[in-house]
């Protein structure tokens, strides 16, 4: 990956360079990612990009990419082609597994980046909204996991909407 690839990519994530540095460059030796200072260097050009950095873009960007493959799906079982628009990564559920229950900004941000996706094929973005949610979910008292009552939720927003 040369360094204006990593940019877009960065970019496409909706990522600051901040964010990437502390949210991407995660691994053994960097456990708190690396400075803005070290990935800025990276997308200049002036410090080489480890394989490891390329290598965690390629599968954000493959995690994204089927994410948008299954929502574009749904439109072969007569659901809307939509996706949630988080507007606080607290109200994001988590995409990846994590110690805690509460997304990381990568998760707030890679779904901003899909939902964008589905925007421009034409598909809606449907406003996350905490307290609708918490009410529907009494009233209807779904189970199942947090994600999958999110977008039953989000179907009923769009009908209600439409």
């Amino acid at each position: 990956m040369n360094n204006v690839e990593l940019a877009a990519i960065r970019r496409l994530l909706f990522l600051t360079a901040a964010e990437a540095g502390r949210n991407v460059a995660i691994d053994e030796t960097h456990t708190n990612g690396v400075s803005e200072c070290t990935w800025n260097r990276w997308e200049k050009g002036r410090k080489p990009i480890p394989e490891r950095i390329g290598q965690q873009l390629k599968n954000l960007m493959l995690h994204r990419e089927a994410e948008i493959q299954r929502l574009m799906q749904n439109i072969k079982e007569s659901v809307p082609l939509f996706a949630l628009w988080y507007h606080s990564r607290h109200d994001c559920p988590p995409l990846f597994e994590h110690e805690s229950y509460e997304a990381l900004i990568i998760d707030w941000k890679l779904s901003q980046s899909i939902a964008s996706a589905i925007v421009a094929q034409g598909g809606r973005a449907v406003p996350f909204d905490a307290a609708k949610f918490n009410a529907w979910q009494a009233k209807i008292q779904f189970s199942g996991s947090l994600h999958l009552a999110h977008e039953r939720w989000a179907i009923d927003e769009y009908f209600q909407a439409a």
